[in-house]
Order: structure tokens, then C-alpha cells, then sequence
């Protein structure tokens, strides 16, 4: 009954079929089929990661070479082009700021507070102090003297944060940006020589073309690699050279953020958004589109990120900005907490007072 009042619904073109009682038998058979091609002999569903394992294992069996050359480089680029210690160390300090800010503004009002740390802030400074140890044991007795012997308070934990970061920014940002590919991986150097079967440019497919008949092929990689510092990350940039000769940079996001997976989510949502405003005259008259970078996961913590040489971060414009100002990035948020601090005080001290009226 239920899938003869679905059927009932459906319209094409504006126009509502229903079916008899024969198609109804064969729509219900269909998914009865369907159904069972998604379950197992034993009556167990299968799970998306082994639909995945399908996949993989009939493009292997159909398509060895092709696998074998992409295999190849992913784990070149996962396992070659990983942040230094230096970096990472930098990428967790700029974390434990951001949770050391949003736990001090989050107490502003709280009437009476010291100041103490938290036990999960605690363990992670504990936790972190563990880490560093083989390439990071430099910053080791330091970071213990700082954060673990001298017990800090909240202001005192978000301001040697600070410090500690813009020391790592300025160590971060004096050495070279640009390196030698054969410094990270010979494999990708030697590429064209080496490669098994041609391969595509990533992320092409994600551009909803009717055929990929016109799709760009990797003719080799760049030799020189920018190694470069974001807002609180350093990544390397990738360049792959098309066989028409155009040239095509990536960002090797290693690790990913934690948000990367909604983010691709949305940037599929614009793109169809940018599928129908194509049909709109004006949008194609003024170029009117969405700019979407392509999002290419290779593993769960590493992905491909198309980049512009010729984008600029709002980030960037404001430390720009405040650099040539004379005056620190974070001094707009030290001046709110301080501004809200003392306006609580100040309410505090009023309510205080005596309210004393004369009757005459």
C-alpha cells in the first residue's frame, strides 16, 4: 500500500502516473532485490567502508597498473612531506592558545575566580610535556620550567602561550621557503620516468564535467616545493605540471583539521549552487560564481588543497596591517578582556553602595 501511494506521488513533468497492480508488484520486487544486494548472506548490513573495499579491490583487479601508480603517490605525499617537529610543535602551541583564550574569556564574568586551571587543561600541558621528546627535546626543559614547575594561572598560562608562539612564528618564518623536491622523495622526482600509467590532474572529476575525455594528465612535479606558514599551520605547496603545460599547485594539509570533512560537505553544496546559477543569463553575463578550491582527501588526516599564488587570507591582511602599526595581533582581544573585566568591577563596586534616601 505504502509504495503504491509513493508511486502515486511521483510526477514527471508536471504530471501524476499511477501504476496498476502489476507495476506495483515490480517496484516492490526491485527493492526487495536492491535490499538484498546491501546485505550480507548472514542478513547483516554492510557498512560503507566496505563498499569502499569493493571498490577498491575491483578497480585493482581491472585497473593494476593505474592503482599501483597512485598508491604510489599517496604514500609518498603522506609519508614524505610531513610537518617538521618545529611545526608541529608550533601547531599544538597555537591550539592550546586558542583553548587557553576561550576558557579566559569564558570566566570574565565569573565574579570571585583566582584563576586555577582546570584538571583538563592541566593534563594536556602534562601530556604535551611527553610529547616532547627525540627532535623536540630543546624546547623539553623550557617548556617544564614555564608551564609545569611554575603552577601559572590562567592570564599568566594565555600569556607565555603568546610568547612562546610569536617566538616559533619568528624561528618559522626567517628560514627558507623555498626546497628541493629531491630533499623530501626521489620517487616524485623521478615520476615520469618511473610511472606505471598515466594519471589525472586530482580533483577533476569533482568539477561535473560530462566526460573526461578533456581531463588534464600529470606529466611530472615540480622540482621546488614552498614551504610555507598559515594561520597557526605551516604546509608544503605541491606543483603538478599538466601534458599541456599548465602548471596546477596543491597544499598538503598534514595533518587535516578537524572540520575538513564538513567543509568538503559544503563545498559540495555550492558547487550545484554554481551548476544552477550557470543557467541564469545575468550570472553568466557578470561571471558570477562561487570560487571553490578543489578538496582532494588522501588519507584520513591528509588531503590536496588547490591553491592561488595570487590569494590573499584576510589574516594576512590584518597581520600585515598590525605590523606595519606597530601594534600586536592579539592586542585587540587583551583590550576587550581587560574592557569587560573592569566594567564588572566597576558594576561590582556600585552595587555595593548604600542606597540612602532623605524623606523629607
Amino acid at each position: 500500500m505504502l509504495i503504491k501511494k509513493q508511486v502515486a506521488m511521483t510526477s514527471n513533468n508536471g504530471r501524476d502516473y499511477h501504476q496498476n497492480p502489476e507495476d506495483s508488484c515490480k517496484i516492490s520486487n526491485s527493492e526487495s532485490t536492491i535490499q538484498s544486494q546491501q546485505i550480507h548472506p548472514f542478513g547483516i548490513k554492510k557498512q560503507p567502508w566496505e563498499y569502499v573495499d569493493d571498490i577498491m579491490r575491483s578497480v585493482k583487479t581491472s585497473f593494476p597498473l593505474l592503482a599501483l601508480s597512485i598508491e604510489k603517490i599517496i604514500i609518498q605525499i603522506k609519508q614524505k612531506l610531513k610537518p617538521s617537529p618545529d611545526e608541529d610543535i608550533y601547531r599544538l602551541f597555537v591550539a592550546l592558545l586558542t583553548d587557553g583564550v576561550q576558557q579566559l574569556v569564558g570566566r570574565i564574568t565569573n565574579l570571585g575566580d583566582i584563576g586555577t586551571l582546570p584538571s583538563g587543561t592541566e593534563a594536556n600541558l602534562k601530556r604535551f610535556h611527553e610529547y616532547m621528546s627525540g627532535g623536540n627535546h630543546k624546547y623539553k626543559e623550557a617548556f617544564e620550567e614555564d608551564f609545569i614547575k611554575s603552577k601559572p594561572s590562567i592570564t599568566e598560562l594565555v600569556e607565555k602561550f603568546r610568547d612562546w608562539r610569536d617566538k616559533l612564528e619568528y624561528q618559522l618564518d626567517i628560514r627558507n621557503t623555498k626546497q628541493h623536491l629531491e630533499y623530501f622523495s626521489h620517487d616524485l622526482v623521478e615520476f615520469e620516468h618511473k610511472k606505471f600509467d598515466d594519471i589525472e590532474i586530482p580533483g577533476q572529476y569533482l568539477l561535473h564535467k560530462d566526460n573526461n575525455k578533456e581531463f588534464i594528465r600529470i606529466d611530472k612535479f615540480e622540482s621546488i616545493v614552498d614551504v610555507a606558514r598559515g594561520h597557526g599551520i605551516c604546509y608544503r605547496r605541491l606543483s603538478l605540471r599538466g601534458h599541456d603545460g599548465s602548471l596546477h599547485p596543491f597544499v598538503v594539509q598534514n595533518p587535516a583539521a578537524r572540520h575538513c570533512r564538513r567543509e568538503e560537505r559544503l563545498v559540495q553544496l555550492f558547487r550545484i549552487m554554481n551548476s544552477l546559477m550557470e543557467r541564469k543569463k545575468d550570472c553568466r553575463k557578470y561571471n558570477i560564481a562561487f570560487h571553490l578550491p578543489l578538496m582532494i582527501p588522501l588519507a584520513p588526516q591528509v588531503r590536496l588543497v588547490q591553491d592561488d599564488l595570487s590569494y590573499v587570507s584576510l589574516q594576512e591582511i590584518y597581520e600585515k596591517h598590525c605590523e606595519n602599526s606597530g601594534f600586536h595581533k592579539d592586542d585587540p582581544t587583551i583590550l576587550y578582556i581587560n574592557s569587560i573585566r573592569n566594567i564588572i568591577h566597576r558594576d561590582k563596586k556600585n552595587s555595593t553602595k548604600p542606597n540612602v534616601s532623605l524623606y523629607i
